[in-house]
């Protein structure tokens, strides 16, 4: 347990690692390329490790340079007759977009996770891909999870009952197996790096009113290169803590802002957030910066069920924000916080309460009621939760005397450099 804060205010540019989902998406998605993916500013973070250990079982190469970028090279065979087992660590992404890809690659598969993704649900991947014709048996509607792949698939029609990205790609990568066309209806959007990666590649996609359809079977390829855009949900965490410092202005280079991952930022300026964004590329994502200034008034919001889908990682870092906020802030709708690396709102609410700031937890989400400042030591518990860890970390700059906080290690799984660059930014011990 560490002792993190307070801080101080910070102005000057910073550079993120690339963003995760994409990270993720570009190595799985080597597994149905013939050729290569050149990728640049690839994440570090241990999730993105498991990603890339997990194509390499599956007979990928990967090679290196002094430049720090990597080559990926699919599998020269795009099948597999033995029995494979892969380890998908704490990846919730890793296992369900590879569940999708192995779904249309002949042979057994077994995924297996840590404690913490043994405890997150399957059941809602295993359901489309059972339609579609591969034999996937879960544990318990969790992890462990078997695969028996099929060389051709049937395309389907589903109704996601839940918003979910990692759904969403497991069924669209599985469709660019399947003969026919696969359309997928969500009831509010999610992140679509998906769909975009797929159109760069040449899939024929269409994407209209929250409805996606995918004609198959689609193989792509050739050799691409990909500059990755820094992680935006990493970004939040510093935005937020830019907004809540005083003296501080802060500018982060290079980062994604696709519409599906940015709503945070839309939130935070109803807040009254001195936020500016502009786009500087627009290659197969867009790219720019956001520049974020301390905002001593910030007021009270609501986030509605319908923009959860859009906030699901930003949320912790948006709560921070909540609780120096003027009034009572409402977070609705958002119970897939609970099925997490941890169960988020029982972890921010025992953590707030623990810090004296005034707190409701219901089933799907909690009221914050401002406060101005945590006034003496507390010791908080991530449970392991690399976002907790890192949302603790700003409730510690605002404090009088500093915060204990647990597990700092945990932030490896998504943003390794998260400590190396927050504590000296905003100038807090550790």
């Amino acid at each position: 347990m560490s002792l993190i804060g307070p801080g101080k205010g910070f102005k000057g540019s910073i550079s993120l690692a690339g963003d995760k989902s994409i990270s993720h998406r570009l190595i799985l998605f080597s597994l149905l390329h013939h050729g290569s993916f050149k990728l640049r500013n690839l994440s570090a973070c241990d999730d993105v490790k498991t990603s890339l250990a997990a194509i390499k079982t599956l007979g990928a190469t990967i090679d290196r340079d002094n430049t720090e970028e990597i080559t990926i090279r699919g599998p020269d065979k795009k099948t597999a007759a033995e029995s494979v087992e892969i380890f998908c660590g704490n990846s919730g992404t890793t296992a369900r977009l590879l569940s999708g890809i192995l779904a249309g690659l002949p042979g057994r598969f077994v995924l297996t996770g840590d404690n913490s993704l043994s405890q997150r649900p399957m059941q809602r991947i295993a359901d489309p891909l059972s339609m579609m014709g591969a034999e996937i048996k879960t544990t318990k509607s969790k992890l462990p999870i078997e695969i028996i792949g099929q060389s051709r698939l049937n395309p389907i029609t589903y109704q996601m009952p839940v918003a979910s990205a990692q759904v969403k790609s497991a069924i669209l990568v599985a469709a660019t197996r399947a003969a026919g066309t696969t359309t997928i209806s969500e009831p509010s959007p999610s992140r679509d790096h998906s769909e975009i990666l797929l159109a760069h590649l040449g899939a024929k996609l269409q994407c209209k009113d929250n409805q996606i359809s995918l004609d198959g079977p689609f193989l792509s390829r050739g050799d691409y290169c990909f500059n990755i855009p820094a992680d935006v949900s990493s970004a939040a965490f510093f935005v937020v803590a830019a907004l809540l410092i005083p003296q501080s202005e802060i500018s982060i280079e290079n980062v994604l802002l696709n519409p599906t991952r940015t709503h945070f930022l839309q939130v935070l300026k109803r807040m009254g957030a001195n936020i500016q964004t502009s786009i500087t590329a627009n290659n197969f994502e867009l790219t720019g910066t956001i520049k974020a200034a301390y905002s001593p008034k910030l007021q009270s919001t609501d986030i509605l069920p319908e923009e959860v889908p859009a906030l699901i990682d930003e949320i912790p870092a948006i709560s921070t924000a909540m609780a120096f906020a003027k009034g009572v802030s409402t977070i609705k709708g958002a119970q897939e916080l609970r099925v997490k690396e941890s169960d988020r709102i029982k972890v921010l609410c025992e953590a707030f309460r623990a810090c004296g700031i005034k707190v409701e937890e219901n089933d799907e989400g909690y009221s914050i009621t401002g406060t101005e400042e945590i006034s003496s030591e507390h010791r908080l518990k991530t449970y392991s939760d690399h976002r907790m860890a890192a949302a603790f970390s700003i409730l510690a700059l605002k404090s009088k005397s500093g915060i204990f906080v647990e597990d700092l290690d945990s932030v490896k799984i998504s943003f390794p450099e998260f400590f190396s660059i927050f504590l000296p930014c905003f100038n807090a011990r550790l």
